[in-house]
């Protein structure tokens, strides 16, 4: 697969909005240097810590709940987004005891709720 089709592929699995993966995050992808300036290598480390955080909450999210869909993936980034790393991972493995009695979604629901008063 070309870097290109592997951001939109990403982009479709994880619900985002199409255009929103930078196909450069990919190591197959080495950019010269010549027309890096020093916003855009920042915004490039950005988007990878970014990735690597939402991809750890998503693991752990699959490592207690065994499974995830467009919906599910969509609302742990606008958690992640709004409330940082930490807080979301940290409920995302408090509420892993219901796991097998709720749905995925009336538990991202719960954690919703109980993170503004996390803050």
């Amino acid at each position: 697969m070309t870097p290109q089709e592997k951001a939109r592929a990403y982009d479709r699995i994880l619900g985002l909005k199409r255009g929103t993966t930078d196909p450069g995050m990919w190591h197959g992808d080495e950019s010269s240097g010549v027309d890096d300036t020093p916003a855009m290598a920042e915004k490039r480390l950005t988007q990878k810590e970014e990735l690597a955080e939402f991809n750890d909450i998503l693991k752990t999210w699959v490592q207690f709940f065994d499974r995830t869909d467009i919906r599910v993936t969509g609302k742990l980034k606008a958690l992640l987004d709004e409330f940082g790393h930490d807080q979301v991972k940290f409920q995302v493995e408090r509420y892993s005891s219901i796991s097998g009695t709720l749905e995925p979604l009336k538990i991202l629901e719960l954690i919703e709720k109980s993170l503004p008063q996390a803050q």
